[in-house]
């Protein structure tokens, strides 16, 4: 992915591009940003094999849930937690959620930081630099990243350097473009393009992030989104997720 379709990217993830207004052969995909390349790839593929075009909305899922509390015209929700979907099935806005992915917190940092030989290690070895997570409060996998850090007993030492973002992408632009040395962020981003420019840990204190989606019980196209479900949970489907680090 060029600097271009990477801008792209993080414009997407914070919600400041959004798609047209979708056509009657058109899914209307609502995904938590930590999911957005995963499902620009699974979007892709879907159209090419089915020939459905799938418009993506990528934002913060509690954002998300809120706006088809207010009737938002998605189709399909795809959560980064359990919670999310659970409500919105509890408050007869969804069909019954289903699990679709599971991902995996890590710490992420610059190839040009000297490597260490673990996730917490590599917070003390690079005790100075600022650590970026998404808000805990706007994003499952940013508070992941905190209980991980309590779990651990560091954060007491790290609270301080810490940098919030708006979501996982942003989080993982910050290290990637030098505003913060660390980041933790969802596997998927530390096995993307520009990912794999840096290296990677494992937090084992971290919960795993179980992923549950719904369809939208308002949708005129529960027939795609159950389509959808399908392919997701497919041959080829799972191919692309676990080459993002997902399991299920």
């Amino acid at each position: 992915m060029g600097k271009q379709g990477w801008r792209w990217l993080v414009m997407f993830c914070c919600g400041l591009l959004l798609p047209t207004t979708a056509g009657a052969g058109t899914l209307t995909v609502a995904a938590d940003s930590s999911f957005a390349l995963p499902l620009k790839e699974l979007a892709t593929r879907f159209e090419r094999e089915q020939g459905i075009r799938v418009a993506m909305v990528v934002e913060a899922g509690n954002a998300l849930a809120a706006r088809i509390a207010k009737r938002g015209g998605y189709d399909l929700f795809l959560a980064a937690d359990v919670a999310g979907p659970a409500r919105l099935r509890k408050s007869g806005l969804c069909e019954e959620p289903f699990p679709y992915a599971t991902g995996e917190l890590v710490l992420w940092i610059s190839q040009d930081l000297e490597p260490a030989t673990d996730w917490q290690a590599a917070l003390r070895v690079h005790g100075r630099e600022r650590l970026a997570i998404a808000n805990p409060s706007n994003a499952s996998c940013g508070l992941a990243a905190r209980e991980a850090l309590v779990k651990a007993g560091v954060w007491e030492w790290v609270a301080s350097r810490v940098v919030y973002a708006q979501n996982a992408g942003q989080a993982f632009q910050f290290a990637y473009q030098g505003s913060a040395g660390l980041a933790l962020v969802p596997l998927s981003y530390a096995l993307s393009e520009k990912g794999r420019e840096g290296v990677h840990y494992a937090v084992p204190e971290a919960a795993p992030l179980a992923q549950h989606g719904c369809v939208v019980r308002r949708s005129k196209k529960k027939g795609l989104a159950e389509r959808f479900r399908q392919f997701l949970a497919g041959e080829a489907g799972r191919a692309v997720l676990e080459r993002y680090g997902y399991g299920l």
